[in-house]
This record gives C-alpha cells, structure tokens and sequence, in this order.
C-alpha cells in the first residue's frame, strides 16, 4: 500500500476524532447553559412564588395627602391617578404631575390605556383626561349611573330619567355614536355595563321584577353589527333569584357576569356564548377585584372552617385559588399570584398556593394601599403617598 494513502487515512481518522471532540465540546456547553439557565428560571420562580416579607422600604414619597372621602387609586398612562370628592392628581414616583380640582359626592372613574374619565354619579357631566391634563368633557341630559372608557376613547355611559335606562357611546369630542333605550316597564333597571377595550362591543346587565322575585338578564351590543336596529347580538335570563351586580370585560372577547349567588363567563368576539358557569352558589361576596384578565372574590366563608374565603378566576372561568383566612379585612386586590388584604391598620398577603408572604403594618393608618407588583405598593396616608417595596 502506497505510503501516501496511509497518511491520508490517519489525517482522516484523526481529523474525524477532532470533529466529534469538538461536537461533545459544543453539546456539554449547550447542556450546562441549559441547566443553568432551568436554575436560574426556577429558582426566579420559587423566589417570585413563595418569598416571604418581613419589613419594608420607602422608596420615593409624593406630598398628597391620602386623607379624602371616596379615595382610590387607579394606574393610568405611565403614572397613577388618585380620585377623591376634591378632584383628581397625578403623579410617578417622581411627584405630582397634574392635579385637578373637582367637587364630587360620589365619584365614578374609568382608566383604559392612555385615557380617564371621571363623573359624579347623577349628575350629567364628564370630564375626560390623558397624560397633559384635562382632554375634554361631554354632557349628557340623564342622569349618570356608570362610566366606561375604551383605549381607542370612545365613552359608554348607563345613564336613567324617570322610567327609561340609555346605554349612550359617545366620542371624545362628546358627539353621540350609538344611544340605546330601555324602558324599566319592560327591560328592567340597568345595574351594569362594561366596554370591550376596542370600543366596539358591550355587556349590560338588567335587574327586574317576576312574579313577585328580583331576577337578572345580561345583554350583548355589537356596535359594528349593522342588522339589528339597537345592535343587540345576544342575551341570556337564566339568572332566577338572582340580582347581577358586576359585569366587566377579562380581556378582550370574554365578559364575566358576577351576582349574588351566581358567576357566568361569556365568550363575546361575535355571538355570544357561556364558557362556564355557577348557579345557586351559597356565598355572601363582601369584595369584588378584576386585574389582569382575573376575578377576585371575597366572601364569608360557606364551608365555616375559616371567617373568610378568597376566590381567584382566570378569564376562562377556571378557579385559580380558593383561600380561608380569618384577617378582619376592609379591601382585596390581587397582586400578581397573591392575595393583598388590608384593614386601616394591618395588611397580609397570601399566595396562591396559601402561604402568608407578608402580615404586619405600615407604622401608621392605612388608607389605600395598591399593588404595582407582588412586592411594590402605592402606600396612601394621612399625610402622604408612598411607594414602598417589601423585603
């Protein structure tokens, strides 16, 4: 055999051991990337998931006082806004943005996307605001019930005179889009309404008298429906004995229906249809919370084990947690994949799976208190505003 040949033979056999050396080199990096990547994804995860908080942190502090009647808290635009029966501030961590006097008894206020509006319940008038401040302000000639604003600024209202109820979509510059009619004889009164985030459809529910017993009907608009005279697409009436109170888009094609003994998810991208659905539920709700495409329920607690019981919905009606808990509580809210519980003076948060991240105070009363994250709070006082982070 050629001596030459041999030498290409060896060049190959050496050249394919380099190769697979190099490919077990490549595949063991990848490997160890890859794992180490699972530690730090997991171990995020159960940091995030069951972290528990003894103390906490003042990160910045805003001169407003969290003293006022009515008082709540709503993120709006890449701030927050704080609504009282004096007007209406905003601010970031950094200070006081705007701050618009307003003179209110009962305030309603909506935020979607870059836009707010704010009305005092039965009167006429609403004032819409965006990052700058005071946008516009449109009238209506009934009686404001409900306010609703969309991310494209279009405004539904659920406004009453002496027997009818109006679902009235306008645009920012107050011109009416669609007015809807209902008279109490025959649809019943209007509780409720909610506003998909296009603008484009809407829930309402009616409550209304039986044969001698309160029961509930929830309509279907489609506003871009052209077919039918007052764009109603569907309605179900199953709710006997039963007063629907909370009707909110989770999203955008799926509204849930909240009352006092019954909880419905509807599908509504075009025709509407039940997704899920509770009847005859033995519960006494003391709060209700939507955030994030999620339902939070607090009620006495019907099994008796503890005082109180939570429960957490997705958007597809599944049950998320169902939590007993015996805190004396005045708010719930949820906080990522947690249950934030406060009183005047103290707070707890619990976890989904029902473990207590947090329970302590702030070192003096509580006004509000709203989640940003699981682990960061707008913290309102008597004297002030405060964004505060657990540790």
């Amino acid at each position: 055999m050629p001596e030459n040949t041999n030498n290409e033979r060896k060049l190959s056999y050496i050249k394919q051991k380099a190769q697979k050396r190099k490919k077990l080199r490549a595949t063991i990096i990848i490997a160890v990337i890859v794992l180490m990547i699972a530690i730090i994804v997991v171990g995020g995860y159960l940091l995030y998931t069951y972290k528990s908080y003894s103390g906490f942190t003042v990160v910045s502090e805003t001169p407003l006082s969290g003293a006022s009647d009515n008082l709540s808290y709503r993120s709006f635009s890449d701030g927050y806004l704080q609504c009282s029966n004096t007007g209406l501030i905003f601010f970031d961590p950094d200070g006081i943005i705007w701050d618009e006097p307003l003179s209110m008894a009962r305030p309603l206020i909506d935020t979607s996307g870059k836009y707010a509006a704010v009305a005092d319940m039965r009167q006429n008038d609403v004032y819409i605001y965006d990052r700058s401040g005071l946008a516009g302000r449109i009238t209506s000639s009934h009686e404001i019930m409900d306010v609703e604003i969309s991310e494209s600024g279009v405004i539904a209202l659920a406004t009453n005179d002496t027997d009818c109820s109006y679902i009235e979509l306008k645009d920012l510059e107050g011109n009416d889009l669609i007015n809807v009619k209902r008279v109490f004889s025959s649809s019943g009164y209007l509780a409720d309404i909610t506003l998909s985030p296009d603008g484009t459809r809407l829930a309402a529910s009616f409550i209304y008298i039986s044969q001698g017993s309160l029961e509930s009907r929830v309509l279907f608009y489609d506003f871009s429906n052209e077919s039918s005279d007052d764009m109603l697409v569907g309605g179900f009436s199953q709710y006997k004995d039963t007063i629907i109170t909370d009707v909110e888009f989770l999203g955008s094609n799926v509204v849930c229906a909240l009352g006092d003994n019954a909880l419905t998810f509807y599908s509504f991208s075009a025709e509407p249809s039940i997704i899920s659905e509770e009847l005859d539920l033995e519960w006494e709700i003391q709060a209700v919370s939507f955030s994030g495409g999620r339902l939070l329920i607090t009620a006495k607690d019907p099994e008796g084990a503890n005082n109180y019981r939570a429960y957490v919905y997705n958007s597809e009606g599944k049950q998320l947690a169902s939590l007993g808990f015996d805190f004396a509580y005045s708010r719930a809210f949820l906080a990522g994949n947690n249950v934030l519980l406060y009183s005047s003076t103290d707070c707890q948060l619990i976890s989904f799976k029902g473990l207590k991240r947090f329970s302590g105070t702030f070192g003096g009363r509580i006004s509000y208190l709203l989640p940003i994250t699981s682990s960061r709070y707008i913290l309102a006082t008597s004297e002030n505003v405060q964004f505060i982070k657990l540790k």
